[in-house]
């Protein structure tokens, strides 16, 4: 595929994919923090399956699945040794026919709160967890409000460093990895973390606890306490 084909193809499906190290780093701070339990995982619009990979190298998870809308994709995903099960489909619209331990991905930002609305619905209904790479601005705007009230995060991890899903510059809008756990109590938890920036030379997860007022803060009509 010629690299205009390529470019064309990705602002048409919304595709950008996210490098390895960032997903490995993510997927680091679900087992620091508790949030991976065992389990199956899917990675929805998968694209080349990072989390795929990080599911399979750093959750140690062995029944992962992977879904991607797009043929060339779901070739790739379906050849990989780490997923289970790839399936080319809308994860929207589509019937799982069964629950899921953990979903976990970085969905097309156009289509982002249909994903995690279909990630929440498909929850194992014990532990079940959704945690996605989102942009920052995902919490914006008085439309979402009503999703925020009825879906609160349990845990939003704000990435210091801006990736890079192009292999050029780093991305214009900054990120966050969103956790949606079924059985957090509590207000919304906000940390900020380092996972390293240069895709070619990742270190290890740093993170911090922002210093900010004894005040909770609140945003998008749920409590974050820092």
């Amino acid at each position: 595929m010629t690299s205009a084909r390529a470019a064309d193809q990705r602002e048409r499906l919304d595709q950008y994919f996210t490098p390895q190290p960032l997903a490995d780093a993510l997927a680091l701070l679900l087992t620091r923090d508790g949030w991976w339990r065992g389990g199956n995982v899917i990675e929805p619009s998968a694209g080349k399956g990072a989390f795929v990979r990080a599911a399979y190298n750093i959750l140690c998870a062995r029944d992962i699945r992977a879904t991607d809308i797009d043929l060339q994709r779901y070739e790739e995903l379906r050849a990989m040794p780490e997923c289970s099960l790839a399936t080319q489909t809308d994860f929207v619209a589509a019937r799982h026919g069964k629950p899921f331990s953990l979903i976990l991905g970085n969905p097309p930002f156009s289509h982002a709160e249909d994903h995690v609305r279909a990630a929440l619905a498909i929850r194992d209904p014990r532990f079940g967890a959704v945690a996605f790479l989102l942009r920052l601005a995902f919490l914006e705007s008085a439309d979402r409000k009503p999703f925020w009230e009825e879906h609160p995060a349990s845990k939003i991890y704000v990435l210091s460093e801006r990736p890079s899903f192009t292999g050029g510059g780093t991305d214009s809008a900054a990120y966050g990895f969103f956790v949606w756990a079924n059985w957090h109590r509590g207000p919304t938890e906000l940390e900020v973390i380092s996972w390293g920036g240069n895709p070619k030379k990742p270190r290890a997860v740093r993170a911090r606890t922002p210093s900010a007022p004894a005040d909770a803060v609140t945003l998008a009509g749920t409590e974050v306490q820092p």
